[in-house]
């Protein structure tokens, strides 16, 4: 009966990361096609301006995301080490570069916001802590990744 409950909780916390992780991406998406066809934004303000910020504020809590975990909890093991001052300056450095894409030419800064996603996934798998995720949010994370790396290139190929 505990197994199963413990099951159930575990499918519970899949479904509902799945659902928070999409939900995350969608803005991405949709402001992609926003820059693309600007008369789907239904707001005053220019879709790439949106998709910039958004951007950032995710950067920010990704980054967040990791900080803690240099230095809450020790997540080695005998058959993994993880680097938790990789954790700690990774996640400050990609915080901060995240921040000052305001100051950089929009093309600039969306190509930069792109490398930053993609290196907050590196940081995660040169530290080991990817081998402390479970296999399916593993996965989903690295999909999930070159998801936003896409919508920023493309962005990125459509602005001057």
């Amino acid at each position: 009966m505990t197994e199963s409950l413990q099951q159930n909780s575990q499918n519970s916390l899949n479904s509902q990361v799945r659902i928070i992780t999409f939900a995350g991406v969608l803005p991405f998406v949709f402001f992609t096609f926003c820059v693309w066809f600007p008369q789907l934004n239904p707001f005053k303000i220019d879709a790439l301006v949106i998709f910039r910020f958004y951007s950032i504020v995710i950067l920010s809590f990704m980054a967040g995301a990791l900080w803690p975990l240099g230095f809450i909890a020790d997540l080695s093991t005998d058959k993994r080490q993880v680097v938790r001052s990789g954790l700690l300056w990774g996640s400050i450095m990609i915080a901060l570069a995240g921040w000052g894409t305001l100051f950089l030419l929009p093309k600039v800064a969306i190509f930069v916001s792109a490398l930053l996603f993609l290196v907050i996934w590196q940081i995660e798998n040169k530290t080991q802590l990817v081998k402390s995720y479970p296999q399916w949010y593993a996965s989903l994370r690295a999909g999930v990744t070159m998801v936003v790396a896409i919508t920023h290139m493309s962005v990125w190929m459509t602005i001057a």
